[in-house]
């Protein structure tokens, strides 16, 4: 803008707010003339007697601009309501301190010592001069429960033989378990168990030996690769593995891939009973590359009496959770509860679960 133009329209609005000001107060207020005039409710005899003439006139405008007059009310509503939070907000730290300060942290000196103390401590801060009272009191850890819920998490990679990108080596097993351990104590309300989700092999034999999966919280088994063998030979491996003391879970069991492959055509029936003879929980797998066993297969696994589990197959972080949504929601289309999943149990429910299978060997 140049500055002749920009001279000019501080000129113009200079001019337009001193004819504004100018303007007599009887003028100004006098409502704009109605287009067409039509006598009203408000000029009646009876209205007039009860009603002023500066009320009609409101009443007249309202009537005359009602979402002009409703956006006025509003306004001053929300005006009012923020005026009001101020005050809640000072009275909410009033009550703050009234609560933190003379409710429920009544004393006038705390003390805490870093490593616990017997009574003598007590006793001796009772016998400091001006001390009236001596209430002790201890904070130790806790696992955080709600009801008989426990916080627990199993990290279970796969094993040496798997075609996953990420496997463990022997090596690495024992490696994974000294870096589970020196994590645990930085995270003392969450328990960390520490698996391995085993191969199981053409042959029916387990890809660890039993040494090596004996040492782990919890032991997975899945079937991976079918080798061109026939349904009646998988099952045949499933069972054998579902036979072990050491193996928990089976996972994913018809190693279905939605949208690609159907999975495995396993006599279901034979399959669950042998998951529920042998205390051999099945997995409701949360992956979007498995949800598997899906909602059909999971109702047939707890008609039958078999434990299942519901996890994220979770290779990333990032994903667990979505994972372990969609796991669920799989396992409510089955029409799967809480009774019948293992890991809504408490920790030292699944433990006993993994135990009483063991001591089975």
């Amino acid at each position: 803008m140049r500055r002749r133009d920009f001279i000019a329209a501080i000129a113009g609005a200079f001019t337009a707010v001193r004819r504004a000001v100018t303007v007599p107060p009887a003028e100004a207020m006098r409502p704009e003339i109605p287009t067409r005039y039509r006598r009203s409710l408000l000029e009646t005899p009876v209205v007039s007697r009860h009603i002023g003439t500066a009320g009609r006139m409101v009443l007249r405008n309202v009537m005359r601009h009602p979402l002009r007059a409703a956006a006025s009310v509003f306004g001053i509503a929300f005006a009012v309501s923020i005026l009001m939070i101020g005050f809640v907000f000072n009275d909410a730290i009033d009550r703050l301190m009234l609560t933190q300060f003379w409710e429920a942290e009544r004393q006038d000196v705390t003390v805490n010592f870093i490593e616990p103390r017997d009574e003598s401590a007590r006793y001796a801060l009772e016998r400091l001069p001006g001390v009236v009272a001596v209430e002790p009191q201890r904070t130790v850890a806790a696992r955080i429960r709600s009801g008989y819920r426990d916080r627990y998490l199993a990290i279970t990679d796969h094993s040496p033989t798997s075609k996953a990108s990420r496997t463990l080596s022997i090596e690495g097993i024992a490696q994974q378990a000294r870096e589970i351990e020196a994590l645990r104590p930085a995270y003392p309300e969450l328990t960390i168990l520490h698996g391995c989700e085993v191969d199981i092999l053409p042959d029916g034999s387990l890809d660890l030996p039993d040494s090596v999966m004996a040492g782990l919280d919890i032991v997975l088994a899945s079937l991976h690769d079918a080798a061109g063998q026939p349904p009646d030979r998988l099952l045949a491996r499933y069972l054998g593995a579902m036979a072990h003391p050491l193996i928990s879970v089976v996972t994913h069991p018809a190693n279905r891939t939605p949208g690609r492959a159907n999975g495995y055509d396993l006599q279901w029936d034979r399959f669950f009973a042998a998951a529920r003879d042998t205390g051999t929980a099945v997995e409701v797998d949360g992956a979007p590359g498995h949800l598997d066993l899906d909602g059909h297969l999971a109702r047939q696994a707890v008609e039958t009496g078999a434990t299942v589990v519901i996890d994220s197959d979770g290779h990333f972080a990032e994903r667990f959770g979505r994972q372990m949504r969609m796991g669920v929601g799989t396992a409510a289309r089955g029409g799967v509860e809480a009774r019948h999943v293992l890991n809504t149990r408490s920790l030292d429910a699944v433990r006993a679960f993994i135990a009483d299978k063991r001591r089975r060997g």
